[in-house]
């Protein structure tokens, strides 16, 4: 029998708002996902909340099994809601929803190596073959996705009994919908925007033709969870 325990792994936990303005325009990821005109114009119009909470899967003896990240959206405008579920394992995992279809997720905490311009950044290997340098460097918070040099991911520290003691954690996590033919892959993190700091998700998505598309998804926190 297992249960659940509280667990701040990036201290995501918590309610978050996207900042559309200082998000990049999710249009063309959300066209190459196969998402109807009808979401994609609604998703104009409306504000979601995404609630997220971190947590370990405790078997009977009370050792970890397991580390979650799950996320549940609240959309405004009458619209069903979904729920993202995460087990950082880096196993494949099928969810399926009514906006995205049917997907394989894997997820996995990855932690920071530093630069030779003395910046920790995400060691991160990308899932996906044969994407070009730009990406790389995009995805690690090096450059924007127009290839400007950045600050990028704020270096903050998880759990050592979860990341090691390296320095820096931050979540790396791979969406495949092999129906539709797209894979996304995503960090995240933490960024400072105009002085403030927001959550930050840096995607990429790539489709059977080849074609690719990237961008920075930013959140604001909103509130803490009710207990």
């Amino acid at each position: 029998m297992t249960s659940s325990k509280p667990l701040p792994l990036l201290n995501l936990t918590g309610n978050w708002v996207m900042e559309k303005h200082l998000s990049t325009n999710v249009e063309p990821m959300m066209k190459m996902q196969g998402l109807n005109w009808i979401i994609r114009r609604a998703f104009q119009h409306v504000s979601i909340l995404f609630t997220i909470t971190e947590y370990a899967s405790i078997g009977a003896d009370s050792s970890p099994l397991a580390l979650h990240i799950d996320v549940e959206h609240t959309v405004t405008g009458g619209f069903n809601g979904t729920t993202e579920k995460r087990t950082l394992d880096w196993n494949p995992h099928v969810q399926k929803d009514y906006v995205f279809g049917c997907l394989s997720v894997r997820s996995r905490l990855i932690r920071g190596v530093e630069d030779a311009d003395g910046h920790v950044r995400p060691a991160l290997q990308l899932h996906m073959p044969n994407l070009d340098e730009s990406v790389y460097k995009f995805m690690r918070g090096a450059v924007s996705s127009e290839g400007e040099p950045e600050e990028g991911f704020l270096l903050e520290e998880s759990p050592q009994q979860y990341v090691g003691t390296s320095r820096g954690s931050w979540l790396h996590t791979v969406s495949c919908n092999d129906e539709l033919g797209w894979t996304m892959e995503q960090v995240w993190g933490f960024e400072m925007i105009c002085g403030e700091r927001y959550h930050t998700r840096r995607i990429v998505i790539i489709n059977k033709s080849g074609d690719c598309t990237m961008g920075r998804i930013v959140y604001k926190w909103h509130s803490g969870i009710r207990e």
